[in-house]
């Protein structure tokens, strides 16, 4: 029983030590993912607003095109009407 004693507290030690530096592995890990996701979203936020400053330009120049499309429409109506009265 002397010998096995010592064994078994030495063991014990190297699994606790075993487990701590796992623990720590794992936070450390942890850690690393969460500024990767930190990092995520301030790349998901910066690619909203350059999709939302892109779009927003061309919104306003479909409302513009579709403006001059009904002019044209209106300019060919009227000279639809002079030419139909001579």
């Amino acid at each position: 029983m002397d010998i096995l004693q010592p064994f078994l507290y030495a063991s014990l030690i190297l699994l606790v030590l075993a487990f701590t530096v796992v623990v720590i592995y794992i936070s450390l890990i942890l850690r690393e993912v969460k500024e990767m996701a930190k990092e995520a979203k301030e790349s998901v936020q910066n690619v909203r607003k350059v999709t939302s400053s892109i779009i927003a330009p061309l919104s306003s120049l479909g409302g513009v095109l579709a403006g001059i499309g009904k002019g044209i429409k209106a300019i060919r109506s009227i000279s639809d009407e002079e030419e139909d009265e001579k």
